[in-house]
């Protein structure tokens, strides 16, 4: 734990503080990927290996930056590096990484009914997932229209995505006009029952 005292705290180029938890599946599998190759090794640095688990409940090992050539410098365990600092790239992939999981909890919260009731929770982010890459895709940044293509996502469990009509509806939006949860059920009606 000590360890990592100097990188609990991730800093941003803009000044921001956050609180890097290791703990957090949201990212954790993608921190290998979206890290800058020093960060990655930093964070590592007192680990030999590093497994998690993954949405489907395997084990799964993350992949460890290449080790440090005998007699490179490398800094005690207890030397401080300063400040963990992560560049803006860093940061949106992380917060990328965490959209789906951000996007299926409001819908949890907000409006339940369009999560399917004993879907398999990976199945799920799986959509959610999908539907965030195709948001991005399209420049959808704006959370409500993530959040209704996520909802109608969910409500057709996943089978919108594969709309033929959907890419060129996207392509169309125009934020302002109409909501695009409107278009949606205007294009993929769902049964209300």
């Amino acid at each position: 734990a000590t360890a990592w005292q100097d990188v609990k705290w991730v800093h941003t180029e803009d000044g921001q503080r956050f609180l890097l938890r290791l703990a957090d599946t949201r990212v954790l599998s993608s921190l290998a990927q979206d890290l800058q190759p020093h960060n990655w090794k930093r964070l590592c640095k007192p680990l030999l290996a590093w497994h998690i688990v993954d949405r489907f409940g395997g084990l799964q090992p993350l992949k460890m930056p290449m080790a440090v050539p005998n007699g490179a410098e490398t800094p005690k365990p207890h030397e401080s590096l300063g400040l963990f600092q992560i560049n803006d790239k860093e940061l949106a992939l992380l917060l990328d990484a965490a959209q789906p999981d951000v996007l299926i909890n409001t819908l949890f919260e907000q409006i339940p009914d369009v999560l399917p009731t004993g879907a398999d929770q990976a199945k799920v982010h799986a959509w959610v997932r999908q539907a965030c890459d195709l948001a991005a895709q399209h420049g959808l940044d704006a959370s409500g229209d993530q959040l209704a293509l996520a909802a109608t996502s969910c409500l057709t469990e996943g089978r919108v995505l594969a709309y033929p009509a959907l890419p060129g509806m996207l392509a169309r939006y125009q934020p302002g006009q109409a909501s695009l949860a409107d278009q949606l059920t205007e294009l993929f009606p769902v049964d209300e029952d």
